[in-house]
């Protein structure tokens, strides 16, 4: 049964795509979980399965693997906030109602300000990260793209999934202890919560995620780990296409939906052995199609992967 095409997880990725972070997760992931260097897909669930850490050697032998040569974690040094909410394009946020003359017990002369953001048209999304947020990447990416050329068929043979839902290879990844997260849907045109303030930090008040601890309204989803959690990542998602032989051939130059060839990467062909009734022989092929997610560096080394121009058409796997 297919997935329906308004999944929460896939409406809230899209809405925040224009970041340069990578993809916008919407359930929640541990850092435990998802590291830079990381293989795995995304089910029709909208949750994560890992396939292989590239960078955990015994993990690797465990499944037959071999890493890829020099791949390595790096964290991004120094610490990084983020004092603004991470939003959809068509929101804008406003502070209003302010009550100057609430009695708020334990606060100077101050009161309670409505926060709010407006959203145009279409769905909204809105992630704030609270505290520190790490980045963490992995590279060079080179060698994990090449690794993923090698072992392409084995991982469409040991995970069926993966030949519908596609494979990621994750380069880097945004991590806080702690997010508050919200999508709005088409027929909601504001979302708002209220907060109280001393009137000396009026003037100067943005939105922060500390400040949903307060909130009265349920939309918002709060998540915590104190491993992190994933907020964004990036890296190249490889989009499974099934080829079916056709009599006539395909034009050389076809460039296939999704492509990066600017890039300097290719569509890795793989062929599965599947044997009918009797032990007739027969295969399935694909063809995996990279679209690169995020700002994802180091890849611009042209792969020489090998294909057939076969008489073939395509069939979008998901």
């Amino acid at each position: 049964m297919s997935a329906p095409k308004d999944r929460l997880d896939k409406v809230f990725a899209q809405c925040l795509q224009h970041h340069p972070e990578g993809h916008a997760t919407y359930e929640q992931i541990s850092a435990r979980d998802l590291k830079p260097g990381a293989c795995g897909y995304i089910d029709e669930n909208g949750a994560w399965n890992k396939i292989a850490q590239m960078t955990d050697e015994a993990a690797m032998n465990m499944l037959g693997w071999t890493c890829p040569k020099d791949l390595a974690t790096v964290e991004k040094a120094g610490k990084e906030k983020w004092p603004q909410a991470k939003t959809s394009k068509n929101l804008s946020w406003s502070s209003t109602d302010v009550d100057a003359g609430a009695d708020v017990p334990g606060m100077q002369a101050g009161g309670r300000i409505k926060m709010e953001y407006q959203k145009a048209e279409g769905n909204g999304a809105i992630m704030m990260a609270d505290g520190e947020v790490k980045h963490r990447r992995a590279k060079p990416l080179s060698t994990a793209v090449d690794w993923l050329a090698q072992n392409a068929s084995s991982i469409l043979e040991k995970f069926k999934d993966a030949q519908t839902n596609g494979i990621w290879v994750v380069t880097s990844t945004h991590v806080a202890e702690r997010r508050v997260l919200a999508v709005l849907s088409s027929h909601q045109t504001t979302f708002s919560w209220t907060v109280e303030v001393k009137a000396a930090d009026v003037g100067s008040i943005a939105p922060s995620s500390s400040w949903v601890r307060e909130r009265q309204d349920g939309s918002w989803i709060e998540q915590e780990d104190k491993d992190g959690v994933v907020l964004f990542f990036c890296g190249i998602q490889w989009d499974p296409r099934r080829i079916f032989r056709k009599l006539r051939r395909q034009r050389e130059d076809q460039k296939y939906l999704g492509a990066d060839e600017d890039k300097g990467l290719d569509a890795i062909e793989v062929e599965l052995d599947s044997s009918g009734i009797e032990g007739e022989a027969r295969f399935t092929r694909f063809k995996l199609v990279p679209k690169l997610v995020g700002t994802v560096e180091d890849v611009h080394l042209k792969a020489d992967y090998d294909s057939e121009d076969d008489s073939e058409d395509e069939e979008d796997g998901n």
